[in-house]
């Protein structure tokens, strides 16, 4: 099974990924580890922290970029922890 991460507005702007993450992980290695389910906690949230800072947050009357930026790390981190859970049953 293959997951994408897609970040996208109403807007219909879509933001792709780089390949590798910035501490120098390979996405593929990432995704091979949350598949075998052993990714750690650690791994996860910085994962998700390095991915969420590769896309842009604008700011409205709904919400600033600051807490779209923090909602989208959170939002990766919960989604990266279902994957795994799921890939370990």
């Amino acid at each position: 099974m293959s997951y994408a991460i897609v970040f996208s507005s109403k807007t219909g702007n879509t933001e792709l990924l780089a390949d590798t993450l910035h501490s120098g992980l390979p996405q593929a290695e990432l995704a091979e580890k949350l598949a075998a389910g052993k990714a750690s906690a650690e791994e996860l949230k910085a994962a998700a922290s390095e991915i969420s800072d590769q896309f842009t947050y604008g700011s409205n009357m709904r919400g600033s970029a600051e807490y779209r930026h923090h909602l989208g790390r959170v939002l990766l981190r919960r989604c990266m922890e279902e994957i795994q859970k799921k890939e370990e049953q």
